[in-house]
Formats: structure tokens, sequence, C-alpha cells
């Protein structure tokens, strides 16, 4: 083979070692921007489906947590991919995909961002916190259940005590054994 072909190929194989750098470059940047194959969209809001009272009712609840609450915000961001209206009942997916009851959409602004913290929290777990842990759903609804109540207690001004009750409360409920009974589901 004469040097001319020699160096023909080393160029070839240096455009094609470069080409491959590139798309491993661009696989592991959008691989970055992924958590567990779910895309992130960090910074920005989820998608929220619906009619303009609901997606008005849910922005003044992110509105309010972005300038007030802005750590409760960022998880809100980066964990819910989707929010949704729903007629039964409110819950969200591993892949962030959270449906809301009018029970909890035409509530206050603060009781539905309390809701969006709950749920942003389930994901967290999901990805997190159970992978490494038993899941059970009285401590996946506990977990979530606390981080609510913390920011409820801030939010009312209640003691750790009354934030402590208001978690019991829900928790005697066992409502996470209701809804299947209730919806089928």
């Amino acid at each position: 083979m004469s040097t001319y072909a020699r160096a023909s190929n080393f160029i070839r194989y240096l455009k094609i070692a470069a080409i491959v750098v590139v798309l491993a470059v661009l696989v592991v940047s959008v691989e970055a921007q992924t958590y567990q194959g779910r895309m992130i969209h960090e910074g920005s809001l989820p998608v929220i489906y619906g009619d303009d009272a609901f997606k008005a009712n849910v922005l003044h609840a992110m509105d309010y947590l972005a300038t007030n609450y802005p750590a409760d915000y960022e998880n809100v961001v980066f964990w819910l991919a989707e929010i949704r209206p729903t007629d039964t009942y409110t819950r969200v997916n591993s892949a962030g995909v959270c449906h809301l009851n009018a029970d909890d959409y035409t509530a206050s602004y603060l009781w539905l961002a309390s809701v969006l913290i709950h749920e942003a929290q389930h994901v967290n777990d999901d990805a997190i916190y159970f992978v490494d842990n038993p899941y059970t759903a009285e401590e996946c609804e506990h977990r979530a259940l606390n981080v609510q109540a913390a920011y409820l207690e801030d939010v009312n001004g209640w003691t750790g005590e009354q934030a402590d009750a208001w978690v019991d409360g829900w928790m005697a409920k066992r409502y996470w054994e209701t809804i299947p009974e209730k919806y089928g589901a």
C-alpha cells in the first residue's frame, strides 16, 4: 500500500473517529438532561393541560411557589412533566404526569401549591428513595405528606405539633387503600 493510500485511510479513520466523538458528546448531553429515561425540563414549567381556569389556578400556585418557596418550586418543575385535570382522584405517575381533581385545583392557590409539592415528592421518591428502600404505599404517602406539611406549617403558621397532627390525621384515613376500592384503580 502506498504512502498516499495509508495517509488517505488514516484521514478517513480520523473523520470517523471525530464523528463518533461528536455523537458521543451529543448522547452524553441528552443523557445528562434525563433522569431514568424521563426528560428533565429544568427551570421550565411542566406542560399544563385543561381549560383556561384550570391553567390559571395551576399557574397562580406555581407563581406563588416561585416567589415565596423557590426550593419547593424547583422540585415541582424538576419532577412534574405534565399537569392535567381529572374527574377522579389526584395522583401522579413515576414519569411525572400529575392529575389534579377539582377539590384540589379549585381550592386556594396555597392548598394547590401544597398538592403540587406532595405529588412532586412522589416522583422524587420513585426515582431516588425507593430504588434503595422497600416500597410501601404507606411510607410513600407518609413521606409526601411530611413534605407537604412542612410547607403548610410555614404558610399557615402552624406549630410542629399541628403539622404532625395534620399528617397523622391524613395517615389515619389510609386513603391510599380506599382509592382502589372507590375507582377500581
